[in-house]
C-alpha cells in the first residue's frame, strides 16, 4: 500500500511540477511579448518624433530663407525712398526761388553755388 501512495504521489507531484513550469514558462513568454510591443511602441514613437524633427528642420530653413529673401527688399525698398526723398529735396529746392532759403538748392549734391 505505501508503494501505491509512493507511485501516486509521484505521478500526482510530478503533474503538479511540470504544469507549475509549464505555467511559469507562458507567464514568461507573455512578458517578454508585452515587453516586445512596448519597445516597437517606443521606436515608433522616436521614429515619428524624428519625423517631425525633420519637418520642422526643413520648415525653420524655409521660414529662414524667405526672411532673408523678404529682408533683402525692404532693404532695396528703403534704398529706392531714400533716393526718391533726395530727388524730392533737390525738386523742392528748384522751385524755391528766394536767394536766401534754406530749401534752395542749386545743384544735385547740395551745394551752392555762390
Amino acid at each position: 500500500m505505501s508503494e501505491l501512495w509512493v507511485v501516486l504521489t509521484g505521478l500526482f507531484g510530478g503533474l503538479n511540477i511540470f504544469q507549475f513550469i509549464f505555467l511559469r514558462a507562458e507567464r514568461k513568454k507573455a512578458f517578454a511579448a508585452a515587453e516586445s510591443i512596448v519597445l516597437d511602441n517606443n521606436r515608433k514613437k522616436q521614429d515619428l518624433k524624428q519625423d517631425d524633427y525633420e519637418y520642422l528642420t526643413k520648415k525653420c530653413d524655409k521660414l529662414t530663407k524667405d526672411y532673408f529673401e523678404m529682408l533683402d527688399k525692404a532693404q532695396k525698398a528703403m534704398a529706392d525712398v531714400s533716393e526718391l526723398k533726395c530727388e524730392i529735396t533737390y525738386l523742392k529746392g528748384l522751385r524755391c526761388y528766394k536767394t536766401i532759403c534754406p530749401e534752395r538748392i542749386q545743384n544735385k549734391n547740395g551745394n551752392e553755388n555762390k
